[in-house]
């Protein structure tokens, strides 16, 4: 059909729509991959930064340099808050690509489908032709039987 030409140029276009959704939901990916792994680093450092103040408490230290260490756990507490913050957004705008790339994807079914539907009703229509041509060789070769006696 003249029609699934159209149809194969809409399929590579929605082809290509849905890759560039797919590379741009997996980048989404990876970078809610790397806030995780910062996050968790921080903590892993924050962690660190307490077992050193026990440690040092142990032994003695001034008010000054315990204020100081609240200080900084303030900061890096301040810091993860921030992160897990960015990390929920980041969450919400991968689902969001996510929903296109299933959208770009289910473009493309579509076209797929309408084309597979033309490809049968080809070999259906040239199954009929066959039959028609069958039953026409048939008739003919009963009647010049017929007409042969």
């Amino acid at each position: 059909m003249a029609n699934d030409k159209s149809l194969l140029l809409v399929l590579d276009l929605r082809r290509k729509e849905e890759n560039k959704a797919l590379e741009i939901f997996a980048q989404a990916q990876q970078k809610i991959a790397y806030y995780k792994e910062q996050i968790a680093k921080i903590i892993e450092y924050r962690q660190s930064y307490i077992d050193e103040i026990e440690q040092k408490a142990a032994s003695g230290f001034a008010a000054s340099d315990y204020i100081a260490y609240q200080a900084f756990l303030e900061k890096l507490d301040n810091i993860i808050e921030k992160q897990q913050r960015d990390l929920q957004l980041l969450e919400q705008d991968a689902l969001m690509k996510q929903r296109l790339y299933f959208d770009k994807q289910k473009r493309r079914k579509i076209i797929e489908s309408l084309l597979e539907k033309h490809r049968l009703e080809r070999i259906k229509q040239e199954n009929i032709r066959e039959q028609k041509l069958l039953d026409e060789f048939v008739v003919a070769q009963v009647h010049r039987k017929n007409n042969a006696h």
